[in-house]
């Protein structure tokens, strides 16, 4: 019977090796550890693999973008520049699998606010589907940064169950409430709404400086 099961996990085993080499080390290690040490450590140590392989691949997949508004009125995805651009809006969209390890690297790769004055920064949460404490810090951090400076800091697309738990840490006010747009049920309805507000704020400054 041990032979028959051993038998029928073998083509999982090869897929797992061809598919990942980081996988296909985890469970050799799991299956060697099993000959050294008790059954229910050896478990613990599997699991503990899995979760630290799943901790590496969420911080090596994130993506952060730009969303550039073209003349033909379509959104077209662009590289960030190293640093926001002073009098512009800069829509900033994240991809990733909305893990807490990702959250410094997520800040590390967003552009520079050094020295930039009277730019609308707008992040796309549409993707987020639940937040944590590290998360809401950082978030509570980078808008405060980035309004001393004289910008203006927006989130657009915030699902219901992540708009009340802004509300309830108290980082919605920290925010503006008038800077965060929901949700909506059209595609990039709520990018549309959060950008031609960026651009109204950004008219009327430019005229304050005339």
């Amino acid at each position: 019977i041990g032979g028959e099961l051993i038998a029928a996990r073998i083509p999982n085993a090869r897929l797992v090796y061809r598919a990942s080499w980081g996988s296909a080390a985890a469970g050799l290690l799991t299956f060697v550890s099993a000959l050294f040490i008790p059954l229910q450590y050896t478990i613990f140590l599997g699991a503990g693999l899995s979760l630290l392989l799943y901790i590496s691949a969420s911080a090596s997949h994130i993506r952060l973008y730009q969303l550039v508004r073209g003349e033909d009125g379509y959104w077209q995805e662009k590289d960030l520049p190293a640093a926001f651009p002073s009098n512009q809006a800069t829509v900033v969209a994240y991809e990733g699998a909305n893990f807490f390890a990702e959250v410094p690297t997520v800040m590390n790769k967003m552009p520079s606010l050094e020295g930039v004055t009277n730019a609308v920064i707008i992040w796309r949460l549409r993707s987020v589907q639940e937040t944590h404490s590290t998360f809401l810090k950082q978030l509570s951090i980078y808008a405060k940064t980035a309004q001393a400076g004289g910008n203006r800091f927006m989130l657009e697309g915030v699902e219901a169950s992540v708009m009340t738990t802004l509300e309830k840490t108290g980082v919605l006010d920290e925010i503006g409430r008038n800077n965060v747009f929901p949700e909506q049920p059209g595609l990039g309805a709520a990018l549309d709404a959060s950008w031609a507000e960026a651009q109204t704020w950004l008219k009327a400054k430019s005229a304050d400086a005339k």
